[in-house]
């Protein structure tokens, strides 16, 4: 991590395009990863949660369940009980570690 002051980081800006090419571009990721976390908060359940995060991601290779809980701001087994019961719905898919929304739901 590096403080740059506001006045150096515009010179910088100004004199090297390719870094505030880079720039733009990470900042514009972080408000997109940040718009993403905001809405999956400002859902009301787990499921819709989880719909919304595997439309964003489908198909979704998940390393583990507690990976995927952290995405989902759910405990391990909240989230392991998810997606048993929505694959027994038929409200995802789930091929070992792939999870994927069915043909019909878009």
């Amino acid at each position: 991590l590096i403080l740059i002051s506001k006045e150096n980081l515009l010179k910088i800006l100004q004199s090297n395009s390719s870094f505030l090419e880079a720039y733009l571009s990470s900042q514009a990721e972080f408000s997109k990863r940040l718009n993403n976390t905001i809405k999956l908060l400002s859902l009301s359940s787990a499921e819709e949660r989880l719909l919304y995060y595997l439309k964003q991601n489908n198909p979704l290779k998940i390393k583990s369940i507690s990976s995927l809980s952290e995405s989902l701001y759910l405990s391990r087994e909240a989230t392991s009980r998810l997606v048993s019961k929505m694959v027994k719905e038929s409200k995802i898919n789930r091929n070992g570690n792939m999870l994927y929304l069915p043909k019909d739901i878009k």
